[in-house]
Order: structure tokens, then C-alpha cells, then sequence
């Protein structure tokens, strides 16, 4: 299949205030969290590629860790 590897670690949070509207509030305050990895993936036919992932709002440490599983799996696939 493919091993992979953390090159750089980037979290990014962005604000969006709260939309008032006739003085009553339609949309809270919030804060989005993204975090954008380099990662390196070693496919088993000796193809080595550096992708950048994207994971919007994380939940945890696993859910990262499946998230770029998944992306290992599709290009994996694309290499065919």
C-alpha cells in the first residue's frame, strides 16, 4: 500500500463575528479551525510524492490520522 509521514504542521483559525440583524443575532461568533499538513506518502511501486492535506475543523488527533490514511487510499488509486 504506502507508508506516510508528517513533513509540516500548519493550524490556521479564522474569526467570523457575529451577524446582527434587526438587533437580534441570526449567526454567533465563531471560530474555524484548519490544519494543513505536507505529508509525504511512499507508495509500494517506489513512487514518492509530497501532497499537501487540508483538514478542515479537525475532531480529534484520530480523525486526522484517518483523514490522511484516505488520502494515502486515493492516490494510491490514481497511481492505478
Amino acid at each position: 500500500m504506502f507508508t506516510y509521514k508528517v513533513l509540516n504542521t500548519e493550524e490556521i483559525i479564522t474569526h467570523v463575528d457575529e451577524v446582527i440583524e434587526d438587533g437580534v443575532v441570526v449567526s454567533p461568533a465563531v471560530d474555524y479551525k484548519t490544519v494543513k499538513l505536507l505529508v509525504e506518502y511512499t507508495f509500494d511501486n517506489g513512487v514518492v510524492k509530497e501532497i499537501e492535506v487540508a483538514i478542515f475543523n479537525p475532531k480529534n488527533q484520530e480523525y486526522i490520522e484517518k483523514s490522511l490514511n484516505n488520502r494515502g487510499i486515493t492516490e494510491n488509486n490514481k497511481l492505478g
